[in-house]
């Protein structure tokens, strides 16, 4: 097992790009969505482990509270 000091980004995994919905539809118009270039990444596909191990963690607190 290698300890790599780059990983592939787990929020675009390695896509470089987000995929996201920025209005919501409804029964009467359909949602509205957009693909944006990676924050955590800055379009490079990888990120240093710690910030992606960071970024999990952080993702994991936001379910626990919605939950």
């Amino acid at each position: 097992m290698t300890n790599e000091l780059y990983i592939k980004c787990p929020r675009c995994r390695g896509n470089r790009f987000v995929y996201a919905i920025t209005r919501p539809g409804n029964d009467y118009r359909p949602s509205i969505s957009e693909e944006f270039a990676c924050p955590l990444c800055s379009m490079t596909g990888e990120v240093h482990r710690d910030d992606a191990a960071r970024y999990e963690a952080e993702q994991r607190e936001t379910e626990d509270q919605s939950s």
